[in-house]
């Protein structure tokens, strides 16, 4: 995979796009709808833009964005790892 249109994600390494061309060594940061938290993490986000003053379309394409996570996650709770617990480690 060329670095030349590839994003780089901490996790996962390099992500292509076919919709969107990335920077050449782009960060990002990718929500896999198999994290139960991915929704709440897209709402939040969804409440930020809107407060930013992002355009109302962008609003709601990302709370579309949320719905269809948790469609993916009612249809396959099989695939949805468990919810993290609170920290005990302090």
């Amino acid at each position: 995979m060329s670095e030349q249109n590839a994003a780089i994600d901490g996790k996962y390494g390099e992500i292509t796009s076919s919709k969107k061309e990335f920077h050449p060594g782009e960060p990002v940061f990718l929500l896999r709808a198999q994290d139960p938290i991915a929704p709440e993490a897209v709402d939040e986000y969804a409440m930020l833009c809107r407060s930013a003053g992002c355009h109302p379309e962008h609003v709601a394409a990302v709370i579309r964005h949320g719905d269809r996570i948790r469609d993916w996650q009612r249809a396959h709770p099989d695939l949805v790892k468990s919810r993290p617990g609170p920290d005990v480690s302090a």
